[in-house]
């Protein structure tokens, strides 16, 4: 709020001049570095800057409106809200043999497997949660995996190279399919959504009201973002428009969501219903420039790949326009010092109705410009 945010150089030199008013004199002229003077001023005045920090601290934090971590944390516990913790994706990798066989073969629980090493180092591991048997005469098996870690970067996209930790006999690869996410994983909730929730919390304590209908849809597994449209299906009616974690909101989804509106439903003449937010198709091409070696072009797509995703998950939600400048703006604080010179096929603003959600595809360049030099 910036109260107390007084820098340490105008502590000192306000301590100064308040010694000067004091002593009734114009000019310290025995301000040296080293002296009695200098010395008391220096350690007062660092004194009251980390005092003025704290101050700031306590202030800032004293209102939900801009608490932060463990502050907001504790005003939301006042109302029974607590920050949703980072969870692990769970669903299924292909396991496969480049020859078919008469032989069974016996896939282990707990078998691990890994990414390779993006270009910012990291490996992402998946632990096979189900023993499983690939089938005498059967060439491929669905195998259900969990991640090790928890947040987002574990939704690793179709497509990425993946090994055996250990390898198993008669396994040849292991694929990731189009499909494989059952449940995706989710990042530590952030500051921005907690603080929404917590006044919902106190807004929806109106029975009947849109905020009251939005904490019960909100509430519901498996929902990520929810917005109300009054009068969307004309007067008397309340459209509840959802989005789910998982994408686009299912049929059972939405049939859940409108049977704990109708179980709490507030007979005031206003008719709720719950509606999936619908898919705004949307693809664009971005090329770019890459300030790398040609042998990391894989995994360096997969970075790019993995950073749209994030974007798209925390960026874009019910009725949020698609600003390509924006986008750009995030790979480039995300990639800095790697890439330059990125391009969108289309820079124009999508417009996203109230009702909408982007389902954006990005596709990369067959071949990315490598080995670039600044």
């Amino acid at each position: 709020m910036g109260f107390f945010n007084v820098s340490e150089t105008a502590i000192k030199e306000k301590l100064k001049t308040k010694l000067q008013n004091k002593l009734s004199i114009n000019e310290i002229t025995n301000y040296n570095v080293g002296g009695v003077l200098r010395d008391f001023i220096e350690i007062a005045g660092y004194f009251f800057y980390l005092l003025y920090r704290k101050l700031e601290i306590i202030f800032t934090n004293v209102f939900a409106s801009s608490a932060s971590d463990d502050w907001l944390d504790e005003k939301c516990k006042d109302v029974n809200i607590i920050r949703n913790p980072a969870t692990k994706v769970t669903g299924y990798f292909i396991f496969g043999r480049n020859i078919v066989s008469s032989t069974s073969i016996v896939i282990e629980n707990d078998k691990i497997i890994k990414t390779a090493t993006n270009i910012s180092g990291k490996q992402y591991s998946f632990i096979v949660t189900e023993e499983t048997v690939l089938p005498a005469d059967i060439q491929e098996i669905s195998v259900p995996v969990e991640s090790s870690g928890t947040g987002t970067g574990y939704n690793i996209i179709a497509g990425t190279s993946v090994s055996l930790v250990s390898p198993i006999d008669g396994i040849d690869y292991v694929t990731v399919p189009s499909d494989w996410i059952e449940i995706p994983a989710e990042d530590k909730e952030k500051d921005g959504p907690l603080y929404e929730r917590y006044k919902l919390q106190w807004e929806s304590t109106n029975e009947g009201s849109p905020a009251w209908y939005k904490k019960l849809a909100i509430n519901v597994d498996g929902v990520k973002d929810v917005v109300i449209v009054p009068t969307l299906d004309g007067a008397g009616t309340l459209g509840i428009i959802i989005s789910a974690v998982s994408g686009e909101a299912s049929v059972p989804l939405v049939a859940e969501v409108q049977s704990v509106i109708d179980a709490n439903l507030y007979f005031d003449g206003i008719q709720p219903t719950v509606y999936a937010a619908e898919n705004v198709e949307h693809s664009i091409n971005i090329t770019f420039d890459c300030f790398s070696l040609p042998d990391v072009e894989d995994a360096f797509r997969t970075s790019i790949n993995e950073t749209i995703a994030a974007f798209i998950n925390t960026e874009q939600s019910i009725g949020v326009d698609f600003i390509p400048m924006k986008l750009k703006g995030y790979l480039d604080n995300q990639f800095k010092g790697f890439i330059k010179n990125i391009t969108f096929s289309n820079e124009s603003i999508i417009t996203i109705s109230k009702t909408q959600i982007l389902d954006l595809t990005v596709v990369l360049p067959v071949t990315i410009n490598t080995g670039v030099e600044e």
